[in-house]
């Protein structure tokens, strides 16, 4: 029977972790490539890590939901979940009833829903 020690399985996390890391950096890059021109590799590296550690906060852990909270980041702020004037995502990520999935499903509803009120706000001023 093949049995992985917990150094061997800390590795292969350590592996996972990378290939998503790879992933994340060449979808931000072909998504946000201003964004990550400025910053510079190193910079979205140092982003991507912040984001998965800023997900865990409210165990959101699975990568489907990580990527979509680093989108967020490069969509609202790099510090949307604590940012003190704008509440709502603080209080959809602080919610105890939401599963993970669902707070990112519903983050994403509300960012498309502030997003649309802007674009809107700004054709009433153009």
């Amino acid at each position: 029977m093949l049995k992985i020690r917990p150094e061997q399985k800390e590795e292969l996390a350590k592996v996972e972790l990378k290939k998503f890391e790879d992933r994340e950096l060449i979808h931000l890059k072909k998504f946000w490539p201003d964004e990550c021109h400025e910053l510079t590799e190193d910079g979205v590296c140092k982003s991507i890590r912040a984001g998965i550690e800023n997900a865990k906060k409210y165990e959101i852990e699975s990568e489907y939901d990580v990527a979509r909270y680093i989108d967020l980041m490069y969509t609202l702020s790099f510090d949307f979940d604590t940012n003190t004037q704008v509440s709502w995502p603080s209080e959809v990520l602080n919610d105890p009833d939401l599963n993970a999935r669902i707070k990112m499903d519903k983050l994403n509803e509300l960012t498309e829903q502030e997003l649309q009120r802007l674009a809107d706000q700004q054709v009433r001023r153009g």
